[in-house]
């Protein structure tokens, strides 16, 4: 009871929380290092560098994320776009780093929806940390195991960015559900999906919750 509801807490200040939050567009080309830079939409990194989608190949080989990085200045290193960037914007898209809270490289597209922006990323490196961003400690048993091989490598989950703090929430029925518990209408209907595990099914549910 008391995971329940710390995570119905956590969860609804991520959505509505009153202070002061990343705003959106327009945006400035260049890396954030820090949340705060992107927040505050302050890019301390400009450089040239192209994005690029990778291959269901590449990523089936070695993992990782949709989205590659590449640096066109010697300045920056791959090693600085890998793993020191906290995430990039082209001046109108903004990519976030999944290296730093998932341990898995390159980056995904956020999608901003009111005081929450989501976004699709690889599942997190290891079951702990699967089991911190989702705030539970009982998905990935040993069926979870099971995950970091194989095919899984190009199966994506859903996140969440609090806007307000940075933090990041990996998007679970489970957790998905316990929010929606909140509007009676909305968790029946969620109850009713023939696939609540479906990434776009729970980012259609969380904005219907959210501009209700």
């Amino acid at each position: 009871m008391k995971t329940t509801f710390i995570l119905i807490v956590l969860l609804a200040n991520v959505l509505f929380s009153d202070a002061q939050e990343y705003s959106g567009h327009p945006q400035i080309k260049g890396a954030f290092r820090s949340f705060e830079e992107f927040k505050n939409n302050k890019p301390s990194t400009i450089f040239d560098f192209k994005v690029k989608y990778r291959s269901g190949f590449s990523i089936f080989m070695v993992g990782g994320n949709d989205i590659k990085i590449i640096s066109l200045n010697n300045n920056i290193s791959s090693y600085n776009i890998k793993k020191e960037f906290w995430g990039i914007c082209d001046g109108d898209t903004i990519y976030i780093n999944n290296y730093l809270f998932s341990k898995n490289l390159w980056y995904s597209k956020l999608n901003k929806i009111g005081r929450v922006c989501l976004f699709t990323g690889a599942y997190p490196s290891t079951p702990q940390l699967a089991q911190k961003l989702a705030m539970s400690a009982f998905m990935f048993g040993a069926i979870g195991a099971g995950i970091y091989g194989g095919t899984m490598a190009t199966k994506r989950v859903g996140y969440v960015l609090d806007n307000k703090t940075g933090d990041v929430i990996m998007l679970t029925r489970e957790n998905v559900a316990e929010l929606l518990k909140e509007n009676q209408e909305l968790f029946d209907e969620y109850n009713k999906e023939e696939d609540m595990d479906d990434v776009e099914m729970m980012f259609k549910y969380l904005e219907k919750y959210y501009n209700d």
